[in-house]
């Protein structure tokens, strides 16, 4: 039976096996629009399973690549884990040949963004610090890349600022790039950098919701989920918890959420903190928002 509104976003696990089997009809069928428009929702839904997260993106790089769109071609295939995107997308960068980074500008792609990070690192290597940190600058600075790229662009931040002695602004880099950092060695590197510089700890007595949200704040970033997320839920409920120390405590949470795999909690207590959280979880609550919710 064909769907009603093929655009429409599949909400259950068998409306998601229903779109990915009538898209593959439809691409078989030679119907390209069609086959696009389930595959795109599926790609949305948040109930798809790997294999249909990674069918649905491999096609949307099929897709757009026969269109002559190599560069959303290439974001699709990034995100695929279908064994045929690896081909796929070494034939689009060959295709597309060597990009040479311009440090006059931030990268537009993820193509070009390897190209920035490789004069980032060869810079860094040679502890060139201050020209690593323009390279990883202008990495964080583009509006085309993830906010986890970000994230791992500004970690390299707070080691060059650490390696050149200013733990000050290592850890504001390292405070910012933290709850946007996934995989565990990622997440364990950011740790032992905070054992190095130090965690900026700030006992705030003025409320005891307050004082639990700056204890569950320091617990995360020292690697102690427990009393982190002990001490941020205690926030959201005890005597002074504003709605800014909510959406402050809403953050942190949705970031241990997020990194822990259990996307729709992430993405309850992100809104929240998107809507009342103070700068700069308030911002960096829009930026996780903004990203796509990888689940596979």
């Amino acid at each position: 039976m064909p769907i009603p509104d093929p655009q429409a976003i599949p909400e259950t696990a068998e409306a998601c096996a229903e779109y990915l089997k009538e898209a593959d009809a439809a691409w078989d069928a030679g119907d390209v629009t069609l086959a696009h428009h389930l595959y795109h929702a599926l790609f949305e839904s948040e109930q798809r399973n790997h294999e249909q997260s990674a069918r649905s993106t491999y096609r949307l790089a099929l897709i757009a690549l026969n269109a002559g769109d190599h560069e959303q071609a290439r974001v699709y295939a990034v995100q695929s884990s279908d064994p045929a995107a690896k081909d796929l997308l070494r034939s689009i960068d060959n295709a597309a040949g060597p990009v040479a980074a311009d440090p006059s500008r931030p990268p537009a792609s993820d193509q070009e963004a390897e190209a920035w990070w490789a004069e980032g690192t060869k810079a860094r290597n040679a502890a060139d610090y201050a020209t690593a940190m323009s390279w990883f600058g202008l990495i964080i600075q583009s509006t085309s890349l993830t906010p986890e790229v970000h994230a791992h662009a500004e970690m390299v931040m707070a080691l060059c600022a650490h390696q050149s002695g200013d733990d000050a602004t290592a850890r504001a880099w390292l405070d910012q790039a933290f709850p946007n950092l996934r995989g565990a060695e990622v997440i364990e590197a950011g740790q032992k950098l905070y054992e190095a510089i130090g965690v900026h700890s700030h006992d705030d007595d003025s409320s005891p919701a307050a004082h639990q949200l700056e204890a569950g704040i320091e617990a995360y970033r020292l690697g102690d989920a427990a009393a982190a997320r002990s001490g941020l839920e205690a926030a959201l409920h005890l005597d002074g918890a504003t709605d800014e120390i909510k959406g402050r405590a809403d953050y942190y949470i949705g970031a241990m959420d997020y990194q822990q795999n259990k996307y729709t909690d992430a993405r309850d207590h992100l809104e929240r903190a998107a809507a009342t959280a103070p700068d700069p979880e308030k911002a960096w609550a829009h930026e996780m928002l903004q990203s796509r919710w990888e689940e596979t």
